[in-house]
């Protein structure tokens, strides 16, 4: 836990630093630099993207499991015995 903290404040710091040598300088608070890392990493992004694989495969496995209902055309005559 503590090494990722450790990565987070690099990063902020390099974002930090990326920032104040463009034209226009920004300060970035603490917060911000973390939502911005946050935002950006990629193992988050795969885990979101895994997530939503799962709930398609559990979609696909249940969906076993519901009725079917096959029309089917046919023809029925009725005959009226007067």
């Amino acid at each position: 836990m503590i090494k990722r903290w450790h990565a987070a404040l690099l990063a902020c710091m390099f974002i930090g630093l990326a920032v104040a040598s463009a034209a226009d300088e920004k300060l970035l608070s603490l917060r911000d630099c973390i939502a911005i890392t946050l935002q950006q990493n990629r193992t988050i992004k795969n885990a979101y993207l895994d997530r939503v694989v799962q709930k398609y495969d559990l979609r696909v496995a249940e969906d076993k499991f519901s009725p079917k209902l096959y029309l089917t055309p046919a023809e029925a005559a009725q005959t009226n015995p007067e």
